[in-house]
């Protein structure tokens, strides 16, 4: 996964974000099973305070959630174990939702501290 990282000369004014960040990218590169990786960065996604982000980015990552939750209501999911019955289709829809918000968030603390230099 390519990412775009904010720039490290400027000051962050979102640190919680940025380490959130920081996980889910590992979450992504890493080498655990697609279920694995999808319940993990979905969680990490319930940490972002989304009152700090602006009204793009927080419709942007209504959308991608909507996307899973409507994928999530076809499987009866109760338990780690169910989401081995979501296709495989599925699986990779939901992740692709994944990397879009979590590039879009990337982007969002670029933009913001580009706009701090101007």
């Amino acid at each position: 996964m390519k990412k775009s990282t904010a720039s490290t000369n400027h000051p962050n004014r979102f640190p919680e974000l940025s380490i959130i960040l920081k996980e889910m990218d590992k979450i992504l590169d890493s080498k655990g099973k697609q279920t694995e990786i999808i319940v993990e960065s979905l969680k990490k996604t319930t940490q972002i305070d989304r009152a700090k982000l602006d009204k793009s980015t927080k419709n942007f990552l209504d959308r991608n959630i909507g996307a899973i939750n409507h994928i999530l209501k076809q499987y009866p999911i109760k338990t780690f174990d169910d989401y081995e019955k979501i296709s495989s289709v599925h699986l990779t829809e939901m992740l692709l939702c994944i990397i879009r918000m979590t590039s879009a968030l990337h982007g969002f603390l670029q933009n913001q501290s580009c706009q701090r230099c101007s």
